[in-house]
């Protein structure tokens, strides 16, 4: 299989939809923590949602790509090592980012390839940081067996986006304009090992496909 096979397609990703409102933690690969203007309170830092989880959890959801398909993606984060993994299901891709480290590897389990990159975090807030930029705070609700508050932004597009967190700053569910895009399954706080966020063995790395642009 050509380097090709090793591109990320946006449908597969949770961010496509909001690849300017979605948090840096759950949305590798497209990622943009907010591109929505401004800057939180300083006196009040509950005036906006933190947005990268401040534990270790792992989360499976259920994504809409922009033809409406339905699909699973697991995320597993360790809050120590700002390391995050993403098991896209209907890709065979899994994508490890390391935001210490500014490292992107997305993996082809079906080539046994992968490759690497400078993480896409420009805009990265640390676990335990209040988002930047206007947010508000909703209602109260329950995904997943787990509480979360909604909170509404605009993008810098007019795009309204509707999240909900934990307190921890673990995404829970997001809509698009009224319309529901990604919604938590399952949910755990448990101990993600240094082991899930390497690449597994007898994987070859391969360079990311260069683009001519004239």
């Amino acid at each position: 299989m050509s380097q090709q096979s090793l591109k990320v397609s946006p449908r597969h990703s949770i961010c496509a939809p909001f690849r300017r409102a979605l948090p840096t933690a759950l949305c590798i690969g497209a990622l943009g923590l907010t591109g929505h203007s401004g800057m939180a309170y300083a006196e009040d830092v509950q005036a906006t949602p933190y947005v990268t989880p401040r534990v270790d959890v792992d989360v499976t959801y259920e994504a809409k790509g922009p033809d409406g398909q339905a699909y699973r993606q697991r995320m597993r984060w360790n809050a120590a090592h700002w390391q995050q993994r993403l098991d896209m299901e209907t890709t065979g891709l899994i994508m490890l980012t390391d935001y210490k480290a500014h490292r992107l590897s997305v993996i082809d389990t079906r080539t046994k390839a992968y490759t690497v990159s400078g993480a896409p975090d420009a805009q990265f807030a640390p676990p335990g940081t209040p988002a930047a930029g206007h947010w508000q705070r909703g209602t109260q609700d329950r995904v997943a067996g787990q509480g979360c508050t909604h909170w509404t932004t605009t993008d810098t597009d007019g795009q309204v986006g509707d999240f909900c967190y934990d307190d921890n700053g673990v995404l829970l569910s997001a809509s698009h304009n009224g319309q529901e895009v990604i919604k938590a399954l399952s949910y755990a706080m448990t101990a993600q090992g240094p082991e899930i966020f390497k690449e597994p063995e007898g994987f070859h790395e391969t360079k990311p496909i260069q683009v001519d642009h004239q």
